[in-house]
């Protein structure tokens, strides 16, 4: 089985914004999906990406957000 656990994405948008967005498959519908094996492990890949990505994307949400203002000035 395959599945889409975690998903982060830089779009660029028509009118030329640059977006970031972050999902992941919610922790209660871990249970429902896999096995009393799989759910822990699963759900620690999740809980530590999480982690990560959610740092990754305040950083460029910021970096994004300085250079909209930088190039207004102009």
């Amino acid at each position: 089985m395959e599945g889409n656990l975690i998903s982060y994405k830089v779009l660029l948008t028509k009118s030329g914004d640059i977006v970031t967005e972050l999902a992941m498959l919610p922790d209660s519908k871990i249970e429902a999906i896999f096995d009393n094996y799989d759910s822990p492990i699963v759900r620690k890949v999740i809980s530590e990406a999480k982690v990560k990505l959610a740092t990754l994307h305040e950083h460029l949400e910021k970096e994004i957000e300085a250079l909209l203002v930088e190039s207004a000035k102009h």
